[in-house]
């Protein structure tokens, strides 16, 4: 949803009434304007600026996101009922409108997260992803057992529920929820004779590193017995890892086609083509610096390449000892999620076929070689060889998408 309009208090909200008409109901203005008044004048705190957001589409009138760090707040007064729809809506209903009445909850659409403030929301969409992740998990956990209609995403509301069964967390006497994505963990590409991985060795149970959101179970003398890494993802593929070439394989590569015959590729960057299948005259041709062909310079498929080297690379980027949370930005904005075990993790290291090679784009032409392969859960899995931060600059980036099968 858009919510990204902001009203600072309840005067800009009837200032702004030409606006504001086609997102709330004129009827219900003065219920809004009390709830913001209350947040505003109860609340001080950079973290409390801008209390409520307002979707911005008329299709989702008088549909209000309450900011985050209010949800504790506002239920303070329940506390045998905390973070729950039920009791967020007990407390709004004590506030007053400038008529004397209480605020008509009952007709008024909530959710909860921070919206596109800041780096958030829109603006951010893992993060924003984290925000709903953990504030569902949290209706959940607060209300177990829970009452089915607490969360509002149906969607969201699925896939918690499934994941409560799938690792059977209702026996736990506490579920903790730690948001963890801001680490942002790296996993360097490392390539030798043998193979190629990501990450800072070959342990390939990798939980701990990718995670966004960690659960906890804990038992009734207080010890974790129940740990669930969450990945999450958001977008219509998913990135495993995106590695940087230039420090080690490819630093001091030519801008221009002046110097390229003298330039010397590095042993690794040779090991990765001979991996791959990448033909190097070909490579370095697409990165040259003249005019662009209109069309790519050629689509192959290599007869020589280590298919147990992308086999390797392809399961150190999955990994294992993680669930995957996949919401869709597309079509039905679905939320896939699965258990990532080390049979699925050695299901995609195998290839189906050989890998074909686009140097210079599939189509129309770009400053990048790709090399797509197929595996048993996964269409196509992308590697794009680039600058990711300017394409008219020399390539220093291994990028991989992967396209999922259903």
């Amino acid at each position: 949803m858009a919510y990204s309009y902001f009203p600072k208090d309840a005067q800009e909200l009837y200032k702004n009434e030409q606006k504001v008409k086609t997102l709330i109901q004129k009827e219900l203005l003065d219920d809004v304007a009390a709830i913001l008044n209350y947040l505003t004048d109860n609340f001080r705190g950079s973290e409390f600026e801008q209390p409520i957001a307002i979707d911005d589409r008329p299709t989702n009138a008088h549909k209000l996101k309450i900011r985050k760090t209010f949800v504790g707040k506002l239920t303070e007064q329940y506390p045998s009922n905390p973070q729950t729809q039920v009791a967020i809506r007990q407390a709004l209903s004590r506030i007053k409108r400038k008529d004397g009445n209480p605020v008509q909850v009952g007709k008024l659409g909530f959710s909860y997260g921070d919206g596109s403030r800041g780096n958030k929301g829109v603006n951010n969409r893992g993060l924003g992803f984290e925000d709903d992740v953990v504030a569902s998990f949290e209706i959940w956990k607060q209300g177990e057992p829970y009452e089915p209609g607490q969360i509002l995403d149906a969607k969201m509301e699925k896939f918690i529920v499934e994941l409560v069964e799938h690792y059977n967390l209702t026996k736990y006497s506490e579920i903790k929820i730690v948001p963890e994505g801001a680490l942002n963990k790296a996993r360097p590409l490392n390539v030798n004779a043998s193979g190629m991985y990501v990450g800072g060795s070959m342990v390939f149970d990798i939980g701990k590193t990718v995670t966004d959101v960690t659960v906890q179970g804990k038992s009734p003398r207080g010890s974790v017995d129940k740990t669930v890494y969450l990945s999450l993802k958001k977008g219509a593929t998913v990135s495993y890892f995106n590695a940087g070439l230039g420090s080690g394989l490819l630093s001091g590569y030519p801008t221009s086609s002046g110097n390229i015959a003298n330039y010397k590729h590095k042993p690794g960057f040779l090991q990765l083509c001979e991996h791959f299948g990448i033909d190097i005259e070909l490579f370095d041709s697409v990165f040259v610096y003249k005019t662009p062909p209109r069309s790519n310079l050629g689509t192959v498929t290599p007869t020589k390449y280590n298919p147990r080297a992308i086999g390797q690379l392809i399961e150190s980027a999955i990994g294992y000892g993680f669930h995957m949370v996949h919401k869709f930005d597309t079509g039905d904005r679905r939320i896939k999620h699965f258990e990532v075990s080390p049979q699925y993790m050695k299901n995609n290291g195998r290839l189906i076929g050989p890998p074909t090679i686009y140097y210079g784009g599939t189509s129309s032409f770009s400053r990048s070689v790709r090399i797509q392969v197929q595996t048993s859960d996964y269409r196509k899995i992308d590697f794009v060889i680039r600058n990711k931060s300017n394409t008219a600059l020399p390539p220093k980036d291994l990028l991989s998408n992967f396209y999922y099968k259903t």
